[in-house]
C-alpha cells in the first residue's frame, strides 16, 4: 500500500521510486511506479483533460494491481490510491508559486515549419540607402513598415503568381527574421534573445500598382500582399549565421546577376527594428520581418527562373507564372 501522501513528494521533478513506496500492507512494489508510468510527471495546469487522462491511469494502475498481485480484498485496499488520486487532483488545481513547469508540456509548435502557422509577415521597407535613391525615395530617419498576409509564402517548387493586375513585377531579395520568442516592447539589448533564426526572402512588388497607391495615398496592399507575394527558404540557424549584419544576399533572373548587397548597409539594425516594431505590434512565435532590399530591384516576366541566395550558406529557385 502506498504510504507516500506527503505534498512535498509532489513539488518534485525526479520520479518516484520504488524504496519511496511502502509495501507493508501486502500490496505489489510495482503499482505506484506503474502509475507514474503511465501518469508521467506531475500536472502544471487545470485541465480537466488532463485530470481525466490522470484519473484513467490510476485506475489503470489499480486493475493491473488487481490482476497481477492477486489482490481480491475489500475495497479497504483501495482507499490508498483513492486518497493518491485525491491529493493529485487537489495539487493540480491548487496555485503554488512554487509549481515547476513540466517541460513534457510544451505547447511550442514547429518553428522549422513557421510559414504553416505564423499569423504575421512584417515588411521593412527602404532599409538600404542605394535602394531608397534608386527608387527616388527620401532616405527614412525610421522604419517604415507594412504587412503580407501569411497566404503570401510560396515555397520553392511551386511558382510565383504574377496577379492579373499588373504589368511590372518586381523583385526584391531580403534577409528575413524569424521570431522564436513573442514580446511586447522588447528592449533592444534583449531583441536577439527573441530571434530563432533567419530564412531567404523575396519581397515581390507590382511595382505599377504601388507607385499608383503611393500617388493616391492609399496602402500598398495590393501591390505587396497578394498571394505568393513572399517566397522563401528553409528556416537557417542563428549558429549558422552568427552575424546577420554581415553577409551577402544576392539575386539573378536567368543567370543574370540582379541584386547584390551585404547586410551592413542596413539602415535600421535587426535589433532595433524587433525593439520599435514590438512597441507598435505585439510579435509572437513564429513571426517572419523582412529586413528590406539592397539596389538592383527589377521587373520579371512570365516564365522568368530566379535564383536567391545568401552567400554560399543557401539558395533557392522560383518561376515567375502568370495568374489565371
Amino acid at each position: 500500500m502506498c504510504t507516500v501522501m506527503d505534498r512535498e513528494l509532489y513539488k518534485r521533478t525526479t520520479p518516484i521510486t520504488v524504496m519511496e513506496v511502502s509495501t507493508s500492507h501486502g500490496v505489489c512494489v510495482w503499482t505506484v511506479p506503474l502509475c507514474i508510468l503511465c501518469g508521467g510527471v506531475r500536472l502544471t495546469g487545470g485541465s480537466v483533460l488532463y485530470c481525466t487522462l490522470y484519473c484513467s491511469h490510476i485506475l489503470a494502475g489499480l486493475i493491473i494491481h488487481r490482476l497481477w498481485c492477486g489482490d481480491s480484498s475489500t475495497p479497504s485496499s483501495t482507499s490508498p490510491l483513492i486518497h493518491f488520486l485525491f491529493l493529485h487532483v487537489q495539487w493540480t488545481f491548487h496555485p503554488s508559486p512554487k509549481r515547476i513547469p513540466c517541460p513534457n508540456m510544451a505547447s511550442s509548435k514547429n518553428l522549422t515549419r513557421f510559414w504553416e502557422w505564423g499569423r504575421k509577415i512584417i515588411c521593412v521597407g527602404r532599409n538600404y540607402t542605394e535602394h531608397a535613391k534608386e527608387l527616388k525615395n527620401a532616405v527614412p530617419t525610421e522604419p517604415v513598415l507594412f504587412l503580407k498576409t501569411p497566404s503570401a509564402y510560396v515555397r520553392e517548387g511551386a511558382p510565383i503568381l504574377m496577379p492579373y493586375y499588373t504589368d511590372n513585377l518586381h523583385h526584391e531579395v531580403e534577409l528575413g527574421v524569424v521570431i522564436g520568442r513573442g514580446g511586447k516592447d522588447i528592449n533592444q539589448s534583449s531583441a536577439m534573445d527573441h530571434v530563432e533564426g533567419y530564412a531567404l526572402c523575396l519581397d515581390m512588388t507590382a511595382r505599377d500598382v504601388q507607385d499608383q497607391c503611393k500617388q493616391k495615398g492609399l496602402p500598398w496592399t495590393l501591390a505587396k500582399a497578394f498571394d505568393t507575394s513572399c517566397p522563401i527558404s528553409d528556416l537557417i540557424s542563428k549558429d549558422t549565421i552568427k552575424d546577420p549584419h554581415n553577409v551577402n544576399i544576392w539575386l539573378k533572373v536567368n543567370d543574370v546577376l540582379r541584386q547584390e548587397g551585404s547586410t551592413s548597409s542596413m539602415i535600421f539594425s535587426i535589433p532595433f527594428l524587433i525593439s520599435y516594431i514590438s512597441r507598435v505590434i505585439t510579435l509572437e512565435e513564429g513571426d517572419l520581418i523582412l529586413t528590406g532590399t539592397p539596389k538592383g530591384v527589377a521587373a520579371v516576366q512570365e516564365n522568368d527562373e530566379m535564383v536567391a541566395g545568401i552567400d554560399d550558406i543557401i539558395s533557392m529557385r522560383f518561376q515567375i507564372k502568370k495568374q489565371s
